[in-house]
């Protein structure tokens, strides 16, 4: 299976380099990217896709209020932490979960889940990281970019993967989005770039393509990087 997991930084801006995917996964707040990409669009809408999602109702705003569920083919919602990862219920968008579904009150409804509990192995623990102040949960993937490359990764299982949008914070975001650029702290970028390395150097059988705009300095016998000026 060929998959593409696709964030949102500059290199986004690429996606027509991709070659035809079987798989997507998507990151957060993800319309604006689709509204004014109609490449993306149209493929978003029909290829199967998963979407990652925070629990920050701030992160999950414009795929509502967009209809991204009523026009992408999302076919399933991915919360992007372990069990041990509990929410304390505020800004969050936890009552759209009933009965293992994401529903976005507006008429769609799709699975969701949690990450399997193998991710413990790959996520950092609170406190591991070295200039890291912590983080409140007892395990964490640095970003929720992170987390949907390794949810692909270890659970999807592709052949090939195809990265894209993930420029480790370096150089801002594909389209405006004051949301994300205003709330992103700076510790979020600590840790991205070894923990890729950490799946991709796990997964010898896959097969990863990074196409960024940023220094990559882990070299793999499995890793083809795309440097974007």
């Amino acid at each position: 299976m060929k998959l593409a997991v696709l964030g949102k930084g500059p290199s986004l801006n690429n996606y027509s380099n991709l070659p035809k995917v079987d798989h997507y996964v998507i990151v957060n707040n993800f319309d604006q990217e689709v509204l004014q990409n109609e490449k993306l669009r149209e493929d978003l809408s029909n290829t199967p896709v998963t979407h990652v999602a925070n629990r920050n109702t701030l992160s999950m705003q414009g795929m509502v209020d967009n209809d991204m569920y009523g026009q992408l083919n999302i076919v399933e919602h991915v919360q992007p932490y372990v069990d041990e990862m509990k929410c304390s219920h505020g800004g969050c968008y936890c009552g759209n979960f009933q009965d293992g579904k994401f529903n976005d009150d507006k008429g769609n409804e799709v699975p969701t889940k949690i990450l399997n509990p193998k991710h413990k192995n790959f996520m950092f623990k609170s406190g591991e990281q070295v200039g890291h102040p912590g983080n409140k949960y007892p395990y964490y993937y640095p970003s929720s970019g992170l987390a949907a490359i390794a949810y692909s990764v270890l659970e999807l299982l592709p052949n090939y993967l195809y990265l894209v949008g993930f420029d480790f914070h370096e150089g801002g975001y594909a389209v405006g989005d004051s949301v994300e650029r205003n709330t992103a702290p700076d510790s979020e970028k600590l840790g991205q770039k070894y923990m890729l390395s950490k799946l991709i150097n796990s997964y010898t059988d896959m097969y990863f393509y990074l196409h960024t705009k940023a220094d990559f300095e882990y070299e793999f016998e499995n890793l083809i990087v795309n440097k974007i000026n």
